[in-house]
């Protein structure tokens, strides 16, 4: 008598989904190194200098076994964290409601066309970009690579040379 359990529809889909999101977490917590695939060292993440994750890594024993499984990571916190001494979280700014991000997104991309239709010059050059990105880099609103004012995503608007700061920064 086999054990299997029949599997429907629904669940044969939870179950490819679990193993899409296994690849894929595979994926991104590898990298290529002399034809070998290897893993990220964690600490080296964003996740990671950011201290994104900090609750969870000290806290949960096992999100941290899940880390260390993905990653090329001890356990241990290079910036010797304990639950005891975690980063405060610095109060970012919140993000405008998602409508409003959206016509943002919409207004931006029409602006490009338009501009494209017209002949005007829509990818900003490079100087200009490094300008604009420094500016936001020292700006209050800027919420890890998004613009807390507008939503979007600052390295993205730079590159578009019809776009503005939406408080007139650049």
């Amino acid at each position: 008598m086999s054990s299997v359990l029949p599997v429907g529809p629904l669940g044969y889909q939870l179950l490819r989904r679990m193993s899409i999101s296994l690849i894929l977490a595979t994926v991104v917590s590898s990298r290529v190194v002399n034809g070998k695939l290897m893993k990220k060292k964690f600490t080296e993440s964003t996740h990671c200098t950011t201290h994104v994750h900090c609750v969870a890594c000290r806290g949960d024993e096992g999100f941290r076994k899940s880390l260390i499984q993905a990653f090329d990571w001890d356990g241990e916190c290079p910036y010797g964290f304990t639950l005891d001494n975690l980063p405060k979280k610095s109060k970012s700014p919140s993000m405008p409601p998602m409508r409003q991000q959206v016509r943002n997104l919409t207004e931006a991309v029409g602006r490009a066309v338009k501009a494209f239709a017209t002949g005007e010059q829509v990818i900003a050059n490079e100087e200009l970009r490094k300008e604009r990105i420094s500016i936001c880099e020292e700006c209050n609103q800027l919420s890890g690579t998004r613009c807390a004012k507008c939503g979007c995503y600052t390295n993205k608007k730079i590159i578009l040379q019809t776009e503005k700061c939406p408080i007139g920064r650049w």
